[in-house]
Protein backbone atom coordinates (compact mmCIF):
# COMPACT_ATOMS: atom_id res chain seq x y z
CA UNK A 1 0.00 0.00 0.00
CA UNK A 2 2.92 2.42 0.59
CA UNK A 3 4.65 2.05 -2.55
CA UNK A 4 1.16 2.60 -4.39
CA UNK A 5 0.57 5.96 -2.32
CA UNK A 6 4.33 6.67 -3.32
CA UNK A 7 3.87 5.94 -6.61
CA UNK A 8 0.90 8.41 -7.01
CA UNK A 9 2.86 10.82 -4.94
CA UNK A 10 5.21 10.80 -7.36
CA UNK A 11 3.03 11.28 -10.50
CA UNK A 12 1.10 13.73 -8.96
CA UNK A 13 4.59 15.38 -8.44
CA UNK A 14 5.66 14.72 -11.70
CA UNK A 15 2.33 16.34 -13.12
CA UNK A 16 2.52 19.13 -10.96
CA UNK A 17 6.59 19.75 -12.03
CA UNK A 18 5.55 19.57 -15.81
CA UNK A 19 2.93 21.84 -15.43
CA UNK A 20 5.36 24.36 -13.73
CA UNK A 21 7.71 23.62 -16.71
CA UNK A 22 5.54 24.56 -19.13
CA UNK A 23 4.33 27.75 -17.51
CA UNK A 24 6.71 28.81 -14.97
CA UNK A 25 9.95 27.51 -16.68
CA UNK A 26 10.74 26.10 -13.40
CA UNK A 27 9.84 23.47 -10.53
CA UNK A 28 10.87 21.06 -8.05
CA UNK A 29 8.93 17.70 -7.17
CA UNK A 30 9.58 14.95 -4.79
CA UNK A 31 8.78 10.97 -5.42
CA UNK A 32 9.39 8.53 -4.13
CA UNK A 33 13.52 8.36 -5.35
CA UNK A 34 13.37 11.72 -2.63
CA UNK A 35 12.99 15.01 -3.52
CA UNK A 36 14.56 16.55 -7.47
CA UNK A 37 14.22 19.53 -9.06
CA UNK A 38 14.70 20.83 -12.42
CA UNK A 39 15.21 23.85 -14.82
CA UNK A 40 13.57 24.51 -17.79
CA UNK A 41 13.23 27.34 -20.54
CA UNK A 42 9.28 28.76 -20.49
CA UNK A 43 7.03 28.02 -23.54
CA UNK A 44 6.57 30.79 -25.84
CA UNK A 45 3.38 32.85 -25.50
CA UNK A 46 0.95 32.34 -28.42
CA UNK A 47 2.00 36.18 -29.30
CA UNK A 48 5.43 34.29 -30.65
CA UNK A 49 3.31 31.68 -32.38
CA UNK A 50 1.03 34.50 -34.19
CA UNK A 51 4.27 36.23 -34.67
CA UNK A 52 5.82 33.93 -37.18
CA UNK A 53 5.55 34.59 -40.79
CA UNK A 54 2.63 33.56 -43.31
CA UNK A 55 2.97 30.06 -44.60
CA UNK A 56 2.40 31.00 -48.49
CA UNK A 57 2.39 27.42 -49.10
CA UNK A 58 -0.94 27.01 -46.95
CA UNK A 59 -2.42 30.03 -47.92
CA UNK A 60 -2.17 28.82 -51.50
CA UNK A 61 -3.71 25.54 -50.83
CA UNK A 62 -6.55 27.02 -49.18
CA UNK A 63 -7.41 29.61 -50.59
CA UNK A 64 -6.14 29.07 -54.46
CA UNK A 65 -5.43 25.70 -55.51
CA UNK A 66 -9.15 25.00 -55.80
CA UNK A 67 -9.30 27.00 -59.02
CA UNK A 68 -5.34 27.14 -60.24
CA UNK A 69 -4.63 23.38 -58.96
CA UNK A 70 -2.04 22.42 -56.34
CA UNK A 71 0.35 22.09 -59.29
CA UNK A 72 -0.16 25.75 -60.63
CA UNK A 73 -1.26 24.17 -63.81
CA UNK A 74 -4.95 25.96 -63.48
CA UNK A 75 -8.07 24.19 -65.42
CA UNK A 76 -8.01 24.84 -69.64
CA UNK A 77 -10.72 26.84 -71.12
CA UNK A 78 -11.89 28.06 -67.16
CA UNK A 79 -9.05 29.25 -64.64
CA UNK A 80 -5.56 30.18 -65.89
CA UNK A 81 -2.12 28.46 -64.94
CA UNK A 82 0.21 30.36 -62.58
CA UNK A 83 2.90 27.97 -63.47
CA UNK A 84 5.04 29.75 -66.02
CA UNK A 85 3.07 32.90 -66.07
CA UNK A 86 3.85 36.13 -67.43
CA UNK A 87 1.34 37.41 -64.75
CA UNK A 88 3.11 35.99 -62.07
CA UNK A 89 6.67 36.26 -63.06
CA UNK A 90 6.52 39.57 -64.76
CA UNK A 91 5.08 42.69 -62.57
CA UNK A 92 4.67 42.76 -58.83
CA UNK A 93 2.42 45.34 -59.06
CA UNK A 94 0.21 43.89 -61.21
CA UNK A 95 0.13 40.61 -59.22
CA UNK A 96 -0.72 42.44 -55.79
CA UNK A 97 -3.12 44.45 -57.65
CA UNK A 98 -4.91 40.95 -58.42
CA UNK A 99 -4.45 38.94 -55.22
CA UNK A 100 -5.98 42.14 -53.58
CA UNK A 101 -8.74 43.22 -55.76
CA UNK A 102 -9.25 40.33 -57.80
CA UNK A 103 -9.79 40.29 -61.07
CA UNK A 104 -12.71 39.91 -63.99
CA UNK A 105 -13.10 39.38 -68.11
CA UNK A 106 -10.81 38.80 -70.86
CA UNK A 107 -7.08 37.30 -70.18
CA UNK A 108 -4.32 36.17 -72.40
CA UNK A 109 -1.86 33.63 -70.22
CA UNK A 110 0.32 31.82 -72.12
CA UNK A 111 -1.25 32.52 -75.10
CA UNK A 112 -4.71 31.39 -74.22
CA UNK A 113 -7.48 33.06 -73.65
CA UNK A 114 -9.38 33.16 -70.54
CA UNK A 115 -12.90 35.17 -69.03
CA UNK A 116 -13.70 34.18 -65.80
CA UNK A 117 -13.59 36.59 -62.30
CA UNK A 118 -11.41 36.24 -59.70
CA UNK A 119 -12.75 36.64 -56.05
CA UNK A 120 -10.33 39.80 -54.06
CA UNK A 121 -8.37 38.09 -51.46
CA UNK A 122 -7.42 41.95 -49.85
CA UNK A 123 -10.02 42.08 -46.99
CA UNK A 124 -9.34 38.23 -46.10
CA UNK A 125 -5.52 38.58 -45.93
CA UNK A 126 -3.25 40.67 -43.92
CA UNK A 127 -0.53 42.33 -46.00
CA UNK A 128 2.37 39.93 -44.84
CA UNK A 129 0.01 36.55 -45.87
CA UNK A 130 -0.43 38.27 -49.60
CA UNK A 131 3.23 38.90 -49.43
CA UNK A 132 3.58 35.01 -48.30
CA UNK A 133 1.21 33.33 -51.02
CA UNK A 134 2.41 36.33 -54.43
CA UNK A 135 6.06 35.10 -53.47
CA UNK A 136 5.27 31.08 -53.04
CA UNK A 137 3.80 31.23 -56.48
CA UNK A 138 6.44 33.45 -58.12
CA UNK A 139 9.05 30.78 -57.29
CA UNK A 140 6.96 27.35 -57.60
CA UNK A 141 6.29 25.25 -60.80
CA UNK A 142 9.13 26.88 -63.06
CA UNK A 143 8.42 30.38 -62.03
CA UNK A 144 11.72 32.10 -60.75
CA UNK A 145 10.78 35.47 -59.58
CA UNK A 146 12.48 37.58 -57.09
CA UNK A 147 10.40 37.33 -53.22
CA UNK A 148 7.34 40.27 -52.45
CA UNK A 149 8.20 42.16 -49.37
CA UNK A 150 5.56 42.67 -46.66
CA UNK A 151 6.03 47.08 -47.80
CA UNK A 152 5.36 45.86 -51.17
CA UNK A 153 1.69 44.79 -50.50
CA UNK A 154 1.18 47.81 -48.05
CA UNK A 155 2.24 50.39 -50.48
CA UNK A 156 0.45 48.90 -53.41
CA UNK A 157 -2.76 48.18 -50.74
CA UNK A 158 -2.50 52.08 -50.09
CA UNK A 159 -2.00 53.08 -53.34
CA UNK A 160 -5.44 50.68 -54.22
CA UNK A 161 -7.45 51.42 -51.01
CA UNK A 162 -10.58 53.20 -53.28
CA UNK A 163 -10.34 50.38 -55.94
CA UNK A 164 -13.95 48.51 -54.77
CA UNK A 165 -14.51 46.51 -57.71
CA UNK A 166 -11.96 43.91 -59.59
CA UNK A 167 -9.30 44.85 -62.34
CA UNK A 168 -9.42 43.85 -65.84
CA UNK A 169 -6.76 43.13 -67.32
CA UNK A 170 -6.36 46.02 -69.54
CA UNK A 171 -6.77 48.33 -66.53
CA UNK A 172 -3.80 46.77 -65.38
CA UNK A 173 -1.22 46.74 -68.46
CA UNK A 174 -2.23 50.22 -69.52
CA UNK A 175 0.02 52.90 -68.14
CA UNK A 176 -2.31 55.55 -67.12
CA UNK A 177 -3.22 53.71 -63.99
CA UNK A 178 0.55 52.05 -63.47
CA UNK A 179 1.27 50.25 -60.21
CA UNK A 180 2.77 52.78 -56.98
CA UNK A 181 5.61 50.35 -57.02
CA UNK A 182 6.98 50.99 -60.72
CA UNK A 183 9.01 53.87 -61.70
CA UNK A 184 7.60 57.32 -63.02
CA UNK A 185 8.59 57.63 -66.15
CA UNK A 186 11.26 60.23 -67.20
CA UNK A 187 10.63 63.86 -69.18
CA UNK A 188 11.76 63.75 -72.61
CA UNK A 189 14.95 66.02 -72.99
CA UNK A 190 13.72 66.32 -76.59
CA UNK A 191 12.76 69.92 -77.75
Amino acid sequence: MKNLVNERATRVGLCFGLLAVGVLGWGTFKGAEGEGSFHAAPLAPREAFAAQAPDGAKIYSTLCASCHQAQGTGVHGMFPPLAESEWVTGDEARLIRVILHGLTGEIQVKGETYNGTMAPFGGALKDAEVAAVATYIRRNWGNKAPAITTATVARERRATASRNKPWTAKELNTTTDAPATRAPARPSTRP
